[in-house]
């Protein structure tokens, strides 16, 4: 039998995990191949409805395997939530989010061994709705990449501290789907498309404060190309800076409401194409 965590709650304010976690597991696949495991990731950061106590839960993962020794709550959390993982080292993770970026229902992957491109191609040819990310976490920051299977369910938009029934019935599908590959060990061959993230854009700043807004003719516009001279941002004193790359991009978790703690405006990607 397979043991799969699932995992909500890694950010204290993105409800859909926790509902899920806590209240809706008679609606998750149910397989007598598969032994599910509900994970609430981080129940501190709930209970004050902060994305995190200290520090964010899905960065410190790292931290926690170079042995440094930070004084925050997370930091203890994911050594705990390490030592579960670890008791299933063969088990699979999925890690559930909410964005506020107009991001769909989305699958990201964090490794891309023949396993995570099956997962999505599968995803792909069930769901061809769903978008394909590629986010590579070398440093094994992310919940979802303490074990050798992972993905990271994100869907938005959702406002933070809200359990929003669409969004919630579109995490749920894509999840038992993911239940259903896993099940089946289904080996599909076919191709699909997916974006992998190339650059963090950042907000301009005037003396380490902030400057501009997302442009209001970018604003809810991911997956779509964004090329050289299409608008960026909207400066306050009514300037509008454009887009300088020579590329074309796609933009990702635009004007992401958690991403201003780190003055990230949003994430570009290219787009591809994989044949498994």
């Amino acid at each position: 039998m397979k043991h799969v965590f699932i995992v909500g709650g890694t950010h204290g304010n993105e409800w859909t995990g926790i509902t899920i976690v806590n209240h809706l597991q008679h609606r998750i696949l149910k397989s007598p191949k598969l032994n599910l495991e509900f994970v609430h990731a981080n129940p501190k950061a709930f209970e004050i409805n902060k994305r995190f106590v200290d520090i964010d839960l899905n960065r410190v993962f790292a931290p926690v395997h170079q042995n440094q020794n930070l004084k925050a709550y997370e930091y203890t959390r994911a050594q705990e939530l390490i030592g579960k993982f670890n008791e299933k080292p063969d088990g699979f993770i999925i890690d559930i989010h909410t964005t506020t970026g107009n991001m769909g229902a989305t699958l990201i992957l964090s490794q891309d061994e023949l396993w995570h491109k099956q997962l999505a191609l599968f995803v792909s040819q069930k769901l061809p709705d769903v978008k394909v990310i590629f986010a590579i976490d070398h440093s094994k920051k992310y919940v979802a990449t303490q074990l050798t299977h992972g993905a990271i369910i994100e869907v938005g938009p959702c406002s933070s501290s809200v359990n929003n029934p669409i969004v919630i019935d579109q995490t749920i599908e894509l999840c038992n789907v993911i239940l259903e590959f896993i099940a089946s060990e289904a080996k599909p061959q076919g191709s699909f498309e997916y974006y992998i993230e190339k650059e963090e854009i950042h907000y301009p700043l005037v003396d380490g404060k902030l400057a501009a807004m997302v442009h209001p003719k970018l604003q809810n516009k991911e997956f779509i190309p964004l090329k050289k001279g299409d608008p960026l941002f909207y400066h306050f004193d009514g300037r509008t800076q454009s887009f300088e790359g020579d590329k074309v991009y796609y933009p990702i978790f635009i004007n992401e409401a958690a991403y201003y703690h780190y003055n990230i405006a949003m994430v570009m990607c290219e787009k591809h194409r994989m044949t498994v």
